[in-house]
C-alpha cells in the first residue's frame, strides 16, 4: 500500500533582487525582446537536453513580465561570445566550482543623455561536470557534485532557469527561497520548486513591467517525502529527506510546507488541507487529515509547520 501526504490550496516581505544600473537607469534589454540560438552541436533538435533549455525559456515566458523570451535552432560552425548574437551552449570553463555562466555585454554611455541596455547575452554550460535531464529527488542527489563517477549529475533545468535570469538582467539573490541564489540549487532542491520565486519574478516585473493583476498560488511540501508500508499493513513508512521516520496510526506528526504568492497582489482567505492518498493526485477517496486552515495577506512566500494525526483507519 502505498501511502502519500498530500495537501493542496482550495480556491476560494520584503524584496531582495538586484541587477545593473548606469547613471540611475535599469540596464534592460530595451526592446523588451531576447532572442537565444540554441546551438545544435551541444543541444541537438529533439534531445532531451534541449527540451530542459526550451522548457527553462518558457518558463521565464510564463511569468508576465513584459519581456519576449524566443529563440531558435543554432547551426554555427564558430560560436563566440560577446558579439550581437546570443547563443546557448556547452563548453569548458576554468574552475571546477562554475557550472555555468553568462556573459552579456551592455552600453553605458552619456551623449546628450545616457546610453543604456543589454547587447548581447551568452549562456554556456561547462563540459566539465556531468549534466542530467531528470529531477533528482534527494538532497545528496541535488548538493554532492559528480566527481566520483556514481555520483549524480547536475540538473540542466535548474541550471538554465538561473543563467536566463542573468541574461534577462538579474543578479545573485542570496536568499534561501529564490533562483538567482548563486550556490547550486538556486532553491531549487527537493525542498523547493524548480521554477523562479516570487523574488525573482517580482524582480523581472520591476526591469520589464508588467500590465496585469492577478493572483498566482503554488503549494509545495518543503521536504520530499517518499513512501512505503509493511506487508502487514501496520503502519506506513515515510522516508523524508534526508532522514527517516516511521508514520504509526493513530500517532500525531509534524509536516512543513510552503504557499508561495507569484502574482502582484494579496491573496485572502486562502484555506489549505491535508491529504492521506494513494499517490500524488487528490480525489474522492483520500482521506483528509484535518479541517482546512485560512492564510490571509498571502503576497510573497509563506513557510509554515502542522501536525496532524495519522487515522487509524488508512485508505486500502
Amino acid at each position: 500500500m502505498l501511502i502519500a501526504i498530500l495537501f493542496s490550496i482550495l480556491c476560494s516581505s520584503a524584496n531582495a533582487y538586484h541587477w545593473r544600473t548606469c547613471g540611475g537607469h535599469s540596464q534592460i534589454w530595451r526592446s523588451h525582446n531576447l532572442h537565444f540560438k540554441i546551438q545544435d552541436s551541444s543541444f541537438p533538435l529533439n534531445s532531451a537536453e534541449r527540451a530542459t533549455v526550451v522548457r527553462a525559456l518558457n518558463t521565464w515566458n510564463g511569468q508576465n513580465a513584459n519581456i519576449d523570451i524566443s529563440f531558435e535552432q543554432g547551426y554555427d560552425a564558430t560560436i563566440s561570445t560577446g558579439d550581437s548574437q546570443n547563443d546557448i551552449f556547452f563548453t569548458s570553463i576554468d574552475g571546477n566550482n562554475t557550472l555555468a555562466q553568462t556573459h552579456s555585454r551592455w552600453r553605458c554611455c552619456w551623449f546628450f543623455g545616457w546610453r543604456t541596455g543589454y547587447r548581447s547575452s551568452d549562456i554556456f554550460f561547462n563540459t566539465q561536470f556531468l549534466w542530467a535531464t531528470s529531477i533528482p529527488r534527494t538532497v545528496r542527489e541535488w548538493m554532492t557534485p559528480p566527481i566520483v563517477e556514481d555520483q549524480p549529475a547536475y540538473n540542466i533545468e535548474q541550471t538554465a532557469l538561473h543563467e536566463i535570469g542573468h541574461a534577462i538582467g538579474l543578479l545573485h539573490d542570496n536568499r534561501t527561497h529564490a533562483l538567482m541564489n548563486e550556490t547550486y540549487p538556486h532553491a531549487g532542491s527537493p525542498q523547493m520548486r524548480i521554477t523562479p520565486h516570487f523574488d525573482d519574478v517580482e524582480g523581472a516585473r520591476r526591469l520589464y513591467g508588467n500590465d496585469e493583476t492577478h493572483i498566482d498560488l503554488a503549494a509545495w511540501a518543503i521536504d520530499a517525502y517518499s513512501t512505503s508500508s509493511d506487508p502487514d499493513g501496520t503502519y506506513a513508512r515515510v522516508t523524508l529527506n534526508p532522514t527517516k521516520m516511521t508514520v504509526t496510526r493513530g500517532n500525531t506528526y509534524s509536516f512543513t510546507h510552503g504557499i508561495e504568492n507569484l502574482g502582484n497582489v494579496a491573496a485572502n482567505n486562502v484555506p489549505v488541507v491535508w491529504y492521506l492518498s494513494q499517490d500524488n493526485i487528490i480525489s474522492t477517496s483520500d482521506v483528509p487529515l484535518s479541517a482546512y486552515s485560512v492564510w490571509n495577506d498571502l503576497l510573497t512566500f509563506n513557510k509554515s509547520t502542522v501536525a496532524h494525526k495519522i487515522p487509524p483507519q488508512l485508505i486500502t
